[in-house]
């Protein structure tokens, strides 16, 4: 008993190191460019980094949980699954190389980026094995070992890194990542046992891609239009000041991680309890991550953001903290198609709102408009938790 429990003590603390591995990268990735060059390249870097990353997530299909339910349904079949969705997306891998060979950059920034999205997605594709085999030690080293060679590359002596270099830096990360990830599960791939291609995969893979995909546009409408409608260096500033938002977001997720399985299983009354307990609670949570952030943006990159910056980030972090119980609620009755749906009504607002204020108002306009539009999915999956037709109340 003591060992299986030390065992599952050691997978959620790597589990966690793992959530947390991606923005201590990105904030010393960031903070090295903002220190090394400029706020400006950083700016525009985000601005590629934000159109590839679309064209990244939707090459990738939802093929993480589609993968890991199947897995599930068949493990004697993995290697021939895993090969076939591969090959089942190889169209929409094409297609982003050749979108990318058509845009105006130079032509060593479209083979770096080209290099960069290949790389991304074979170690990607691993995501759903790592998952299925708890292999979160080997991710977390994995990407400390290409953020290293990340940050030594932008940090060669002599020279001041510009948008190559940087680019460069992505290629040489994300090619670690999958060349490490390609040898440890080199049984899934046989170069002698090619995948086909098969329609079934993306259709049934269609949902989850929907709702990662719509998670990611709630959650980024404002970041593609400050990339619109702003300088890089004002996009710079956002984009660091609200990926530590998004950071306090997922803490929510964090807290009820543990309890997942149970949360499926649980009444609707208990669940609303629990929703208006969380969001009482919450402000102990992200007002002292809000003093973290200041201090980050303030004293570490010397960025000067306004008060009202950090009242609208308090408002958009506060809401997921008691409407992800609603979100489960809904998975819990199979109605993901109602949290795509609440997901895009979120989108349209978001977007609404940014187009009539970030005018005026610049990024605190777009941050404003994603604090009101947080405030749709809360009246919804509220609705959800306290309505008597959302299914039994056990």
């Amino acid at each position: 008993m003591k060992i299986r429990q030390t065992r599952r003590l050691r997978l959620v603390f790597f589990e966690l190191l793992n959530t947390f591995s991606g923005p201590a990268i990105n904030i010393l990735l960031s903070l090295s460019v903002v220190r090394l060059a400029s706020e400006t390249l950083w700016g525009e870097f985000v601005a590629i980094l934000l159109w590839l990353n679309l064209g990244l997530h939707l090459c990738g299909w939802g093929q993480r949980d589609y993968l890991i339910r199947a897995f599930a349904r068949q493990p004697a079949g993995m290697g021939a699954i895993w090969r076939n969705n591969l090959a089942s997306r190889l169209p929409l891998i094409l297609a982003l190389a050749g979108i990318i060979i058509l845009t105006p950059l130079p032509f060593n920034q479209r083979a770096l980026l080209i290099a960069w999205s290949l790389a991304s997605l074979t170690a990607e594709a691993f995501a759903a094995p790592v998952l299925y085999y708890q292999r979160f030690r080997l991710t977390l080293l994995l990407e400390t070992g290409g953020a290293l060679l990340a940050l030594g590359w932008l940090w060669l002596p002599g020279t001041v890194p510009g948008l190559d270099r940087l680019l460069q830096a992505m290629v040489l990360s994300n090619s670690f990542r999958a060349l490490g990830l390609l040898l440890v599960f080199r049984g899934l791939w046989r170069p002698w046992r090619w995948g086909s291609f098969q329609g079934a995969h993306l259709r049934e893979a269609l949902p989850f891609l929907l709702i990662g995909f719509t998670g990611l546009l709630q959650s980024r409408t404002d970041l593609y239009c400050v990339a619109v409608f702003c300088d890089s260096r004002d996009l710079a500033q956002y984009q660091v000041f609200v990926n530590r938002l998004i950071d306090l977001q997922i803490l929510a997720n964090l807290i009820v991680r543990p309890f997942v399985k149970y949360l499926y299983r649980l009444p609707g009354p208990t669940l609303r309890r629990l929703a208006i307990r969380q969001f009482f609670l919450a402000p102990l949570l992200f007002l002292p991550g809000l003093g973290l952030i200041y201090g980050l943006m303030h004293f570490w990159y010397g960025f000067d953001i306004t008060p009202n910056m950090y009242l609208f980030g308090g408002f958009f972090v506060w809401p997921v903290y008691a409407y992800i119980f609603g979100v489960y609620r809904l998975n819990a009755l199979n109605r993901q198609s109602r949290v795509v749906f609440i997901s895009g009504i979120a989108i349209l607002v978001n977007l609404a709102l940014n187009l009539l204020w970030i005018g005026p108002f610049g990024p605190t306009g777009a941050l404003a408009a994603s604090a009101v539009s947080q405030l749709i999915p809360g009246v919804f999956y509220g609705t959800v938790l306290w309505s008597r037709n959302a299914g039994p109340e056990g």
